[in-house]
């Protein structure tokens, strides 16, 4: 029996072969891996993983596909996309709190938490991905961060042992947190504890940010979101790929967004190579005008 017959068999979620990556991420970029797995829950996940880590299967947890960049040729072993099964939010009644599943929608988790009166995560709107990938990366925007009201986080460790572990335990700062330095768990779920805020209030301002990000970012094409994080020592990178004048340049089908200069977009038909091709166009250009080092955001697997 082949590894991917041995996960269908152990799986209760849905296991599709050679399914391919560009279907699964906002870039819309990626040929096909071996198998695509949706988990139905941490257990199902668990499971998974502890069989493909045990037979040495290469293997990634996704969220959305929102922050990833896969090869154009596929992926080599197995994708769980929690995205696509653990996505329930429960709420604590009377209570200020919440816990969402990995592969919740972030922004559907914002607007959500507007609506109900708890204040924390409505500047956050409009940021595609799920509530465990922005965990991994400490997700913000407008000033707040998803480390603000986080109260714990759930995952699997390496060692396949269901741990909790404090917002405060988990080293966060900009665009990381202590997951990126162990790449063998895998996030199962986040509570918050949010501040008492006014329903109303709270829903115009992600209604504001909602419009914001429509308003300068490009939500009609495929993205990763901002492709570079933003430079210690010289600002925000958008900001620098402006100033080098690259608004709109392209190789092939991947374009510098003539909206956002910090979004590397698929213009139609881009691949990998076009996309990692410009990102060192750029990057180049910005080191060699402005001294500065752009370092990457978008996970490149």
């Amino acid at each position: 029996m082949s590894w991917v017959e041995e996960v269908k068999r152990i799986a209760r979620g849905r296991v599709l072969e050679k399914e391919p990556m560009s279907r699964r991420t906002t870039f819309r970029v990626g040929g096909p891996c071996e198998a695509f797995f949706c988990p139905e829950g941490a257990d199902d996940l668990a499971a998974v993983l502890k069989f493909l880590r045990a037979e040495g299967i290469r293997h990634i947890v996704i969220g959305q596909g929102s922050n990833v960049l896969f090869p154009d040729d596929g992926y080599d072993g197995c994708v769980a996309g929690v995205g696509n099964g653990m996505s329930k939010v429960e709420f604590d009644p009377g209570k200020l709190e919440a816990e969402a599943e990995a592969g919740a929608s972030l922004n559907e988790l914002a607007l959500e938490t507007a609506a109900r009166g708890m204040a924390g995560l409505e500047s956050l709107a409009g940021i595609p991905g799920s509530a465990g990938g922005a965990v991994f990366m400490n997700a913000g925007a407008f000033g707040a961060w998803i480390s603000g009201p986080l109260t714990s986080v759930d995952f699997i460790s390496a060692d396949g042992e269901r741990v909790r572990l404090d917002a405060a335990e988990l080293d966060f700062g900009y665009r990381r947190s202590s997951f990126q330095d162990n790449p063998g768990c895998a996030i199962v779920s986040a509570r918050f504890a949010f501040a008492p805020g006014d329903p109303a209030a709270l829903k115009a301002r992600a209604a504001e940010i909602l419009e914001l990000r429509r308003g300068k970012q490009p939500l009609d094409m495929g993205s990763a979101g901002s492709f570079f994080r933003n430079a210690e020592d010289g600002g925000p990178a958008g900001r620098l790929i402006d100033e080098a004048g690259l608004k709109g340049r392209r190789v092939g089908g991947a374009m510098v967004s003539p909206k956002h200069a910090n979004f590397i977009v698929n213009a139609g038909g881009a691949t990998r190579a076009d996309i990692l091709a410009l990102a060192d166009i750029v990057s180049s250009r910005v080191k060699e005008l402005f001294g500065v080092v752009l370092v990457p955001e978008v996970r490149i697997i």
